[in-house]
C-alpha cells in the first residue's frame, strides 16, 4: 500500500541519515536520491505535502539536477504554489531543455497558473 511505501522510504531516510554522519558524501548522494523518492511519491499521490516540498529542498542541497529540481516543482504544484513550481521547472529546464517529461510538467503547471490567475480576477466564476 502506499502508506506501507511511505514508511518504508521514511525508515529508510532515517537510516541513510545515520551513515551519512558516519561516512560523508558518497551516503549524502543514497540521501538525497531517498528524499527525492519520498517527495515525488507524496508530490504524486497522497500524503503530508509539506514534508515533501521540505525533503525535496533538502536533496536539492545535496545535488541539483533537473530531476529533483523537477520533483521539487511538482511539490510546489501539489501545495497550489503554482509561481514557484514554475520558477524552479524553468531551473530544471535549463539544464534539460529537450526533456519531454520536463516541458509536459512545465506546460501543466502554466495551465495551473492562468487558470488560478483568471479565478482570481474573476472570483464569482468560480
Amino acid at each position: 500500500t502506499l502508506e506501507a511505501n511511505l514508511r518504508q522510504i521514511e525508515q529508510s531516510i532515517q537510516d541513510v541519515r545515520e551513515d551519512a554522519k558516519r561516512f560523508g558524501q558518497p551516503i549524502r548522494m543514497e540521501l538525497g536520491y531517498q528524499l527525492n523518492q519520498y517527495a515525488w511519491l507524496v508530490s504524486n499521490t497522497q500524503g503530508n505535502k509539506a514534508r515533501a516540498l521540505k525533503y525535496s529542498l533538502e536533496s536539492l542541497n545535496i545535488s541539483n539536477d533537473s530531476a529533483k529540481m523537477d520533483t521539487c516543482a511538482r511539490c510546489y504544484f501539489a501545495l497550489g504554489d503554482f509561481e514557484n513550481a514554475m520558477r524552479m521547472q524553468k531551473l530544471a529546464l535549463k539544464k534539460s531543455p529537450y526533456s519531454p517529461p520536463l516541458l509536459r510538467q512545465l506546460k501543466q503547471i502554466e495551465d495551473a497558473l492562468e487558470q488560478s490567475e483568471a479565478e482570481a480576477s474573476n472570483p464569482s466564476a468560480s
